[in-house]
């Protein structure tokens, strides 16, 4: 088991679902220190953070991973008509009253909060496993 190392890092990475950038700096470190930044990938984390804690027993860990999403399928896309149907509707009453023509643009009405919510479903096992191989890669 290696005691502490000083060393940089970065690979990229492709499969037909994901595509990955990932970058690792370490220093020398009296305890194991690990801090993740990057694409949230919640407890793929931890499991990332427990391959590091197997080969290396202290260090500090600075690990960047950046993932794109390639398959459309694994994203949630909804527009909440209702509140964008009271939202337009209060707007053209006020203009309405102002005497000022209303108009909104596409872009505009994508701004107003909690019309979209655009999310992530859960990563495939498939995904993990990339993950995970892409990032113990790295680390050797």
């Amino acid at each position: 088991m290696i005691q502490g190392m000083t060393g940089f890092a970065e690979k990229n990475y492709a499969s037909g679902s994901l595509r990955l950038k990932v970058t690792i700096k370490s220093l020398n470190h009296r305890f194991f220190d690990w801090a993740y930044r990057g694409t949230p990938l919640g407890d793929v984390e931890n499991r990332l953070r427990a391959i590091c804690q197997k080969r290396l027993q202290r260090g500090r860990l600075e690990v960047f991973m950046e993932a794109t999403f390639l398959d459309p399928k694994i994203w949630n896309f909804s527009v909440n008509e209702a509140l964008l149907e009271k939202v337009l509707s209060s707007l053209e009453r006020v203009a309405s009253r102002l005497g000022k023509p209303f108009d909104l643009s596409l872009d505009q009405i994508l701004k107003i909060p909690q019309i979209v919510d655009l999310s992530r479903k859960d990563l495939t096992a498939a995904d993990v496993a990339f993950i995970e191989k892409c990032f113990a890669a790295t680390l050797d």
